[in-house]
């Protein structure tokens, strides 16, 4: 059973590219700045092994994909220990849950603050780069805080981010960066409508923790237990 779940890449292989793409690219636009290295175009096309793509039911085991669904990881139903409705309300949750995904994310909004710091600098990979990662961590931040509710916030927050997005590269570049910034503008967007729309779900299997957005998390709950009972002996 295909199943239309949005897995954080929080562990494992995905995790490793977010990572990658997220710090290397920071550190990419930082040296070429420096010295002119040019070779951090390169790390924001591995964002796409990090990406959610849903998930697989089949009866035995759930299995997240990522990455075009080259990037498989399987999760056995009868290794799975806990599974909770995380609740907005509890500020810091996933940051208590899941610290090298919070560390990634925080040491990359670090380093993307530093470019934009730099005197004079007009680098295009970093125009674009920088405000990406900082209105993205800023809104998930949000919508992995704030409860359901609030979404005046987010809206807001939403709104500011694209702002950054397409009037900075704009002013230190020029108007041949509103083209793609439009497109990347569609992640801010794609966060919003995905993560307002779903539940947060936390699953502990084998003792590793995952965390998984599903439209409806006591749906979800009893996905999991017919496809249990029904291995059952």
């Amino acid at each position: 059973m295909r199943l239309k779940l949005s897995a954080f890449p929080v562990r494992g292989a995905p995790l490793f590219f977010l990572a990658i793409s997220l710090i290397g690219g920071a550190f990419g636009v930082l040296l070429q700045a420096s010295n002119g290295w040019n070779f951090a175009w390169f790390f924001p096309y591995l964002l796409v092994f990090s990406a959610p793509l849903g998930a697989e039911l089949n009866g035995k085991e759930l299995v997240l994909l990522h990455g075009l669904g080259l990037i498989k990881e399987r999760i056995p139903l009868d290794s799975i220990e806990e599974v909770s409705i995380l609740s907005r309300l509890e500020y810091g949750t996933v940051a208590r849950h899941f610290k090298a995904y919070t560390s990634v994310w925080v040491t990359a909004v670090v380093l993307s603050m530093a470019y934009l710091l730099l005197p004079g600098e007009e680098n295009p990979i970093g125009a674009y780069f920088a405000p990406l990662v900082i209105s993205m961590y800023t809104l998930l931040f949000m919508i992995l805080t704030l409860p359901m509710k609030r979404k005046g916030p987010i809206y807001l927050s939403a709104v500011l981010a694209l702002a950054f997005l397409l009037l900075y590269p704009l002013v230190t570049i020029g108007p041949e960066t509103l083209v793609p910034g439009l497109v990347f503008g569609l992640f801010i967007l794609w966060a919003v409508r995905t993560f307002q729309r779903e539940e947060l779900i936390l699953l502990v299997a084998d003792g590793k923790s995952y965390l998984l957005a599903y439209r409806d998390g006591n749906e979800f709950l009893n996905l999991l237990r017919r496809a249990a009972n029904a291995q059952a002996p």
